[in-house]
């Protein structure tokens, strides 16, 4: 990929991860503050990667994590 289709990658996921959220703000316990509230994003964030899913992918997923490390991302 390049970076300019990266970046659109990168902005439309977070765009449709947000508007998913915030759809269902009107759900979530009133007490919840940013404790809660930063690991749902995370949790979000998770279930929206295919390696959440697939068991093919752990080798990928694997690398992409020796990857971050390598290259202190």
């Amino acid at each position: 990929m390049t970076a300019r289709q990266k970046a659109t990658f990168i902005c439309e996921l977070m765009a449709s991860v947000q508007k998913s959220i915030l759809d269902k703000i009107n759900q979530m316990p009133p007490e919840w503050d940013d404790f809660e509230l930063r690991q749902y994003i995370a949790d979000q964030f998770i279930a929206s990667s295919p390696f959440a899913y697939h068991l093919e992918l752990r080798l990928r997923a694997k690398n992409y994590k020796n990857e971050v490390l390598a290259n202190r991302l």
